[in-house]
Parts: C-alpha cells; sequence; structure tokens
C-alpha cells in the first residue's frame, strides 16, 4: 500500500510531489549534490528519462518556477538528458546525410534510417505539442495570478480611500464638538 496521498492523478506527478500520510515527509538526495531534501519543498524536481531528482541550485531555477513546473503538471529533464536527446538527433542527422552522400547504400539501410528518423520526428513532435501544452498552462497560470494581484491591489487602494474618508469623517467630528464647547 503507497504511503503517499498523490496531489495530482498523473504518474509524473505521482513522483513529483506527495504528501505523506503519515505526517511525516519523504527525504530525498539530489542526484547530482547529494544534498537532502524534502519533495514537498518544491525545491527538487524529478527528471523522466534518468529518474534522477535534481534540486533548484543544480538547476538554476527559483522555487516560485519549480513550483509551476509542478503544478501545470509539466515535464522536465535534466540537461544531461538534454543533451543526450540532442546527441541522439545529431546522430540520426549525421546518419541521413551520409545516406544522402553515399550512392553504395542499399534501400535497406535507406528504409532503416528513414524510419529512425520518422520515429525521432515523431517523439519530438510529441514533445514540441507536450512544451506548447505545458507553457499554455504555465501562463494560464500566471495570467490567473496576476489577476488576482491586481484584484488584491484594487482592493487594497480601495482600503486605504476608505480609512481617508473614516479619518477624515473622525476629524470632522472632533472640530464638531471642540466647537460646542
Amino acid at each position: 500500500m503507497d504511503l503517499f496521498i498523490s496531489l495530482y492523478n498523473t504518474p509524473r506527478c505521482n513522483q513529483q510531489l506527495h504528501a505523506k500520510s503519515t505526517g511525516t515527509s519523504e527525504v530525498i538526495n539530489c542526484g547530482k549534490c547529494e544534498k537532502k531534501f524534502i519533495k514537498t519543498e518544491y525545491k527538487i524536481l524529478f527528471c523522466g528519462p534518468c529518474k534522477k531528482w535534481i534540486c533548484e541550485q543544480c538547476i538554476f531555477l527559483k522555487r516560485e518556477q519549480i513550483k509551476v513546473i509542478v503544478e501545470t503538471d509539466s515535464s522536465w529533464r535534466c540537461q544531461k538528458c538534454l543533451k543526450n536527446m540532442r546527441n541522439q538527433l545529431s546522430l540520426v542527422m549525421k546518419m541521413a546525410r551520409e545516406v544522402e552522400t553515399d550512392p553504395e547504400n542499399d534501400e535497406s539501410a535507406i528504409a532503416d534510417v528513414i524510419e529512425e528518423m520518422r520515429k525521432n520526428h515523431n517523439a519530438l513532435t510529441n514533445s514540441m505539442e507536450k512544451f506548447r501544452s505545458e507553457i499554455q498552462k504555465s501562463l494560464q497560470f500566471l495570467c490567473d495570478s496576476f489577476g488576482e494581484m491586481k484584484k488584491l491591489d484594487e482592493n487594497r487602494r480601495e482600503m486605504n480611500k476608505a480609512n481617508k474618508q473614516i479619518q477624515n469623517l473622525e476629524e470632522s467630528l472632533e472640530q464638531l464638538k471642540q466647537e460646542k464647547r
């Protein structure tokens, strides 16, 4: 039985952020610097491809940025995994150029390269769509937050205005009392 209560009902978020039902939080180590962190503090992110947790200092993100990534259910990759993904794409592109320049390659080699390119193209297209969706979610979250901040600021101004009116009325009342004496 899982001792964690998931904040979201998705596998990635189940790994991203948990609240332990026993009241204690799970302590995990950063996969880079080995410092200890509590999952629920928005100080650490999970990289799906390498299955490592990386802390905010090692990925150079602020806690607010990590919170947005977690709350919008966005996927995240560490620098090493991003580099590996780019290297794989470079290799496929290099293979494609070799096939184009070497007329002696047979049709099966060309078909293999084309199939590999299709797979990578589909994976990149899916990743781009996910990132686009994640960016839209993040923007919506930020817009909503900005709207709430704007309303709070408006309410604060109204409150200050009302306080000033109350103060003026109190001063006027005090003057009237003094004039009656």
